[in-house]
């Protein structure tokens, strides 16, 4: 029987397509991600600030966390344990469409666009990966690479 856990290049289809679980965007990830890549800037942290500015209201997430969320998750997919090597490789677009607020509940989805080889070890997956709030508003959207092992080569 195929393990349903470790999913290989080899096990992807084009067109295929998985919703993530929910997350809710808290202050404590915009503060950690503040120390971790310093993006310090008033509009994730600093409510007064953000409500003078008509556009936005209330702080809003890093868009760097949000791609990180979204790595995590097509990680999660591939892989809840780790055991298959993953590798971004990297995004073709990158669309922060509308703000994810503090206190939002994100999802994403992730669509296959693209399978190709890539050596011995590897295939690319190109995946169409959207990112919607708790009103099922799609508020980032990227086009994303990765490196994913052929299975029995690790």
């Amino acid at each position: 029987m195929k393990d349903v856990y470790h999913k290989y290049f080899e096990d992807f289809q084009v067109g295929e397509k998985i919703l993530s679980g929910g997350r809710q965007i808290t202050e404590a990830d915009a503060r950690l991600a503040i120390g971790l890549i310093g993006a310090s800037h008033p509009l994730h942290i600093d409510p007064e600030y953000c409500a003078s500015r008509p556009d936005v209201g209330a702080p809003i997430a890093q868009g760097s966390m949000i791609l990180g969320y979204m790595d995590a998750g097509f990680y999660d997919w591939v892989c809840p344990g780790g055991e298959v090597v993953v590798i971004p490789e990297g995004y073709e677009k990158i669309r922060f469409m509308k703000p994810i607020f503090l206190g939002d509940v994100v999802k994403a989805e992730f669509v296959i666009k693209e399978l190709s080889e890539a050596g011995e070890r590897f295939g690319r997956v190109t995946a169409a990966i959207t990112v919607y709030n708790q009103d099922q508003v799609p508020v980032t959207f990227a086009l994303e690479h990765f490196l994913v092992a052929k299975e029995g080569v690790y």
